[in-house]
């Protein structure tokens, strides 16, 4: 947690035209995500999720942003690999989230909504039927935000596929025909998870992928015509 807290307030990250918003941090903010994401993983939710919930609010208590900021890079890299522990947590954790929306900070208010995202994800269905009363208008009200065009930009990107690549490669602008709805759909951007999203020019097999389109996540798609082919690609829940 101290390592995420190395960040700066770079000018360059509040322009809308940034592909990795995590791309002028230091090493050591980016070796904390990966760190934190790999504890995770080794030692569970059982172990992690309990020790999270006490300490991130105690981050949330005092008035640094740095550690607002921390508070929910955490909360989103916990629940890639924690979810099945963190819906016991939900309520709790998305409170968390929705109380930082109206950060002063636009740094904080992107980690707020990046961390929905995240939380919507993993934990999709949970999320929908108990909290969309509380997160839509949250996000909603995020969209005005034009004066930092990171916040704003950030809901609108339409639906984020997580997949990966069994066989050949996926670039930018490739056309995508999505089995389940029957839809040919463009790809407006690809890229890798490590930990964080970033844009990439090409996928290939055997990556962590997602794609930027306007579908609905968990459906098979293989390459424009309806048969699966080179190219083909897996969502993440293995369908």
């Amino acid at each position: 947690m101290k390592m995420l807290l190395d960040i700066e307030d770079d000018p360059g990250w509040h322009s809308a035209d940034s592909e990795d918003e995590d791309a002028n941090e230091s090493s050591n903010y980016s070796a904390g995500q990966e760190c934190l994401d790999r504890l995770a993983i080794s030692l569970g939710g059982n172990m992690i999720v309990p020790v999270a919930s006490e300490l991130l609010p105690a981050y949330l208590d005092v008035p640094e942003w740095q550690k607002h900021h921390a508070t929910l890079i955490a909360l989103a890299q916990i629940a890639k690999v924690c979810s099945k522990v963190m819906i016991k947590n939900l309520e709790q954790m998305v409170t968390m989230v929705l109380n930082t929306f109206p950060n002063p900070h636009p740094r904080v208010r992107w980690a707020a909504i990046n961390a929905i995202g995240q939380l919507s994800t993993d934990m999709g269905l949970y999320l929908q039927v108990q909290y969309h009363q509380q997160v839509l208008p949250a996000l909603a009200a995020s969209m005005d935000d034009f004066q930092n065009p990171q916040v704003y930009y950030d809901p609108y990107r339409g639906v984020i596929v997580y997949f990966r690549v069994i066989d050949g490669t996926i670039k930018k602008g490739d056309r995508i025909y999505f089995m389940a709805s029957k839809k040919d759909y463009f790809a407006d951007e690809v890229g890798v998870l490590s930990p964080n999203q970033f844009q990439v020019d090409e996928l290939y097999a055997g990556e962590e992928n997602l794609m930027l389109k306007e579908e609905e996540p968990g459906i098979t798609a293989p390459e424009a015509g309806g048969h699966p082919v080179p190219g083909v690609v897996e969502n993440a829940r293995g369908e």
